[in-house]
């Protein structure tokens, strides 16, 4: 995001670029800084913020802490991410309330890879042929899936599907279920091999 940022801005607006320590100062003394989710909550607290945009899904924790930041300036935060995780707490928190407008705090946007004018055809088909299922809702209508089934995070059906067949009577047979609190409920049968 940095260099698309600094692309967005040229260099009237730019008053100081803090490569290593990723904070940029603006020519009417605002501050951009750059945080990655993956450093964890602590790297977010801190000051309060006028403005906090994820670029990708966060984890919860990382969200509750950034949620902090905006609250004395009665800031906002902004995400704008492919769902591929599936229904997530962002569904269950931001998503389905702002659906059923129970929340009229939230405002969400969906695209989807169609209403791009900047992905030539040859590039859409691509991406059309490369996902299947679920995962091909998700990439390209930009909408939230459950991702039934999905064991793997790199799942191909061509690798971990074997054809239907009987199973015999002389295997053990496992089931276990999770009915979840937040989340769907699960069945699990396993047959040790």
């Amino acid at each position: 995001m940095q260099r698309i940022i600094r692309e967005l801005l040229g260099q009237r607006y730019l008053k100081k670029w803090y490569e290593a320590d990723k904070i940029v100062e603006l020519t009417n003394d605002s501050i951009i800084g750059f945080k990655s989710v993956e450093a964890g909550f602590q790297k977010f607290q801190g000051t309060a913020k006028n403005l906090i945009w994820f670029d990708e899904e966060p984890s919860y924790d990382v969200y509750k802490e950034c949620l902090m930041r905006v609250v004395d300036k009665e800031g906002c935060l902004i995400g704008t991410m492919t769902p591929t995780q599936g229904m997530t707490w962002v569904y269950d928190e931001i998503y389905e309330p702002w659906e059923n407008n129970l929340n009229q705090d939230v405002e969400c946007f969906l695209a989807s890879i169609y209403e791009n004018p900047y992905i030539k055809a040859q590039e859409r088909s691509f991406i059309e042929d490369k996902y299947f299922d679920e995962e091909r809702e998700a990439r390209l209508s930009g909408k939230f899936v459950a991702f039934a089934g999905l064991i793997y995070k790199d799942f191909n059906r061509n690798t971990h599907v074997i054809p239907r067949f009987k199973i015999p009577q002389s295997w053990s047979k496992y089931r276990g279920i999770d009915p979840g609190i937040n989340n769907p409920t699960a069945c699990v049968c396993l047959l040790p091999s």
